[in-house]
């Protein structure tokens, strides 16, 4: 494809895309197009996305029932489960994590059931805290890479 065209097709994406860039020697690395160009994020101590997170009714009865009988405190729960209860989750609904940085207080987390949600929180995110690389400055094979990407 000729350069001229590339960066037409580059500077015409008009919402942010996600690419998934898989796991790659010490962590995972994501990647968001936008017209002005790529934003890059390597995830190497934790994942940003968690899910699909699925408590089923019998487990969810088993917590709330132990946690009223004060035998165990929601924080000894797994994170999934915590998250589960902390935002109201419904059981046998499939929700999804979006983990803002490493450490993140569950109380910054967002939960939703809309996969989209949490991939719209983790591009503002990227793109909030990230420079990008501009399409005008790369060179034609690697503005076709990314093209490539996109189909």
């Amino acid at each position: 494809m000729h350069i001229t065209r590339t960066l037409t097709r580059l500077k015409t994406i008009r919402q942010p895309i996600l690419v998934d860039g898989g796991s790659w020697q010490s962590g995972h690395d994501y990647f968001i197009l936008t017209d002005r160009g790529v934003y890059k994020k390597k995830c190497i101590t934790y994942y940003p996305i968690w899910g699909p997170i699925l408590v089923y009714k019998k487990r969810h009865l088993e917590i709330i029932k132990r946690i009223s009988r004060k035998k165990d405190n929601i924080k000894y729960l797994d994170k999934e489960e915590q998250l589960f209860l902390m935002h109201s989750g419904k059981p046998d609904r499939a929700y999804w994590a979006f983990q803002p940085f490493e450490g993140a207080p569950l109380e910054e987390w967002i939960f939703s059931s809309d996969y989209k949600e949490i991939e719209t929180a983790f591009i503002k995110n990227i793109i909030n805290h990230n420079e990008s690389e501009d399409w005008d400055l790369m060179d034609e094979k690697t503005l076709n890479e990314w093209v490539e990407k996109l189909e």
